[in-house]
Formats: C-alpha cells, structure tokens, sequence
C-alpha cells in the first residue's frame, strides 16, 4: 500500500457514509488478507466537477494528490487512489471526522490535538512553502489512538501560486467563518502564512469556547482572538512562535509529541527518551495515561525499540489484581500501569 494509483485487492467499502460533504463521502472500510485486518477510511467523489476551479480533475482527486506529496506524521496518511467509473476512490488511514468526536474530549485532549494541527501547519509553511487554505473542524480528523491529523487537502497550493484570483475562485467553498476578511492584505503585504494563521485562531477559540476552564486555556483563546486574528495581518504571530505558547508547554503534550514522531527520531533521541519515560510517566494519572497515550506506547516502533523494551515495557503493562497493578500476580488481564 504505497503510492501506486491502484486498487487495494480485497478492500471492502461500507456502503453506509460515516459523513456527507458538498464533494465527496467518507466510508469505513477493511482489507482482509491471509494474515491480518486492515482497517481503512475511503472517500468517494466524483473525479471531475465542471465550473469549479477544477477542470482536469476534481478536488478529491486534487486533496489526494497533495496527501500523496506532503507527508509528515500530523497530517493525514495516504495509502492509494482509483479512479473506477465516474468515481474517484481516496485511501488513508482509519480516522474520523473531529466533529464526530469533539463533545468527548477534554481540555487537554483538545490541547493536543491544536498542537498536532499547528504542528501540521508549521510544516507546510516553513519546509512545503505552502498555505493549506481552508484550517477548519471539517479538515481535522481523529485517528484509532486519538491523534487529530490534518486533512481537507483540497484548497492547499504553493505560496508562488498563491494569489488574489486564487482566493476569490475558492472562496465560497471554504469555511465561511474561517476565511480571514484581510486576505487581500495577507498577498499584498506578502504575509501568506497569516490566512492559514487566522483559520486556526478561529478553530481553536470555536474548540475551546465553552473548554476554557482554566488560566491557560482562558490566555491562549484570547491570544488566538486577539493576537491570531488581528486585523494588522503582519502583526500576526508564526506557527513557529505559537508552538511556543505556554498552552502548548506541558509535559504530557511533549510526551505525546515524541511518540507521534518516532519514526522522525534519531536512535540516540529514542534511547535517552525511553530511559526516563517511565519516570515521567508516573506523574501523571494511569488513567489519563492509557486513554491517550495507549495506542502510541504500545505502537510498533515503541514495543521493538531496545531501549524500551528494558526501561519502559516491565513499567508499562502489569497483572492488575484486585484492582492493584502487581509486577507477578494470578489474575490474567494486562492494564497500562504506574
């Protein structure tokens, strides 16, 4: 399952949609081999919309195309794509939209989840050249192990491509609330990363509106509102100096930062990571722990490493024995321990 345009032998589309947008539809579907189950997310659409800014192709097969090209491990996985009929066919890895999801996390889920996007976003403005367009809840999606990956691809160009005419022809299609009135100043004043910088203010004063429970979450949605979305374009902060915000400066979220990019880590980073990891994940309640962090520690990658697997796996899963997390015990269930 790479980057070949082909489709995947035995793969099985749910013919119910989990959800419906203006130009394509998202089902769940599972790819069964001699071995193992492979759960997918596929989005069907229509290859070619006339009258849109897409002539030669529509904007499923413009969202693959750039999921194809920008990878980075806060952004949405491509797996394949075909054409069958009149229909596109886009697969990525299982994930849900995040308003499916939004109304059961917590504060510090939804912090995690904005620093995944800004992450994401960071990416395309300082390696890509790039300014994804449409920063919206629509273009976040929820993987298996409560990751948010950025998706809604579609709207994406080069910062050299990007242009006023552009803007104008997309306009409509992209979320309303998210589009900054300033865009015109944003090319003029060759401030381009300030679009996808004022999107992401309003996503994140939407998400944290009524989860603003505490001093930090308070500070940083009035630095999204006030800062973010200023209308001085050029006083609009990088997503480099956002990612520094204190609301993102918390141990827990750097946890999970390390383990989302493992496979960008060194073996020295992974080894001198995994040797204290054990340490400071018992500052944290077990509970906290195995909701978002279960599906990452025990990931691949994690349970192959060397180092992990002396330092961090005897700590890791323990026999719970009435109701007590023991190293050796009777019982025969295994639990996320410390």
């Amino acid at each position: 399952m790479g980057n070949e345009q082909s489709e995947i032998n035995g793969i099985e589309i749910e013919e119910k949609a989990i959800e419906v947008r203006d130009f394509w539809s998202q089902h769940s579907a599972y790819v069964l081999d001699s071995e193992n189950l492979t759960n997918l997310t596929v989005l069907i659409g229509e290859f070619t919309i006339d009258g849109l800014l897409w002539v030669s192709q529509g904007p499923l097969e413009q969202y693959g195309k750039n999921l194809m090209i920008y990878r980075h491990p806060c952004i949405l996985k491509y797996v394949t794509s075909w054409k069958k009929y009149t229909k596109y066919y886009l697969a990525v890895e299982e994930a849900v939209p995040l308003s499916q999801v939004v109304g059961t996390l917590n504060p510090l889920q939804i912090s995690i989840g904005l620093h995944s996007i800004a992450k994401a976003l960071y990416f395309l403005h300082e390696q890509a050249q790039s300014s994804h367009n449409n920063v919206c809840t629509t273009s976040v999606y929820v993987t298996r192990d409560g990751s948010w990956k950025l998706g809604g691809m579609e709207y994406l160009c080069k910062y050299k491509e990007l242009n006023s005419d552009y803007l104008g022809k997309t306009k409509s299609s992209r979320y309303n609330k998210a589009v900054d009135p300033n865009e015109e100043a944003c090319i003029v004043k060759n401030r381009k990363c300030s679009i996808d910088v004022y999107a992401f203010g309003v996503l994140a004063c939407e998400l944290l509106k009524s989860k603003s429970n505490d001093a930090t979450s308070t500070e940083f949605y009035e630095f999204c509102k006030k800062s973010l979305q200023n209308t001085d374009v050029t006083q609009r902060p990088s997503f480099n100096a956002i990612l520094e915000h204190d609301f993102f400066n918390h141990d827990f979220i750097t946890i999970h930062n390390f383990l989302v990019e493992l496979p960008l880590k060194s073996d020295g980073e992974k080894t001198q990571f995994f040797q204290q990891l054990a340490e400071r994940l018992n500052c944290f309640d077990s509970t906290l722990v195995a909701r978002l962090l279960s599906g990452l520690l025990l990931s691949r990658l994690v349970l192959l490493n060397a180092t992990a697997q002396k330092k961090l796996l005897p700590y890791l899963l323990a026999v719970q024995n009435d109701g007590k997390c023991n190293d050796i015990g009777n019982k025969q269930e295994y639990h996320l321990c410390f």
